[in-house]
């Protein structure tokens, strides 16, 4: 019976035995398992660790970059500001000078305007050139003094190099008072407009 006692014993210790090395094997799966799985845990959150700090510095270089933007562009729209200002000034001094040489050039006709280009020498830009600074009627024509119809053409440019205003106000007087024979006769002695003599 002793003999049974020590052979039940040994199995019962040899299966305590065999479950206690099948528990640690166990467990040993099971901690290699979720060591394993710790690492690559780790690893991963390390990774993430260093793209997180890396997008942190990305971030500060943006926000840096915008905030020089945002600089910039509000020291753009005060040049602009300060540009719509000057405009403003400058189309008002502008209208100013307009007006001004309106009222000094006589800019606008006379309610009869007088036919120019019935003065020899005188055609459709010439007279476009005489109206630019005032000259309107045959009587201002007459009044107009040579010099000043000579430096009329002089600024028109070369083209107008051959036009004389020497007989001009003379033709102009006779037209002004009516003497239409006479500037008849006194155009048929001139040479295209220009005193021959």
């Amino acid at each position: 019976m002793q003999e049974a006692f020590m052979t039940h014993t040994i199995e019962i210790l040899t299966m305590l035995l065999i479950a206690f090395l099948l528990g640690v094997l166990l467990g040993y799966i099971i901690w290699y398992k979720w060591r394993r799985l710790y690492s690559e845990l780790q690893g991963e959150h390390e990774r993430l660790s260093a793209q997180h700090v890396e997008l942190e510095k990305e971030h500060a270089s943006l926000r840096y970059k915008a905030d020089e933007l945002d600089k910039s562009n509000r020291e753009r729209r005060t040049r602009i500001s300060s540009l719509e200002g000057d405009i403003t000034i400058l189309k008002s001094k502008l209208k100013k000078c307009e007006e001004a040489n309106e009222g000094a050039m006589g800019a606008a006709p006379p309610p009869q305007k007088d036919d120019l280009k019935k003065i020899e020498g005188i055609g459709p830009k010439i007279e476009g050139l005489c109206n630019g600074i005032g000259v309107w009627t045959w009587q201002q024509l007459a009044d107009a003094p040579v010099s000043n119809l000579q430096k009329m053409l002089d600024d028109a440019g070369p083209a107008y190099k051959i036009a004389s205003p020497d007989t001009w106000p003379k033709q102009a007087e006779y037209a002004a008072n009516g003497k239409w024979d006479k500037l008849k006769e006194y155009q048929d002695f001139l040479d295209g407009g220009v005193d021959p003599s």
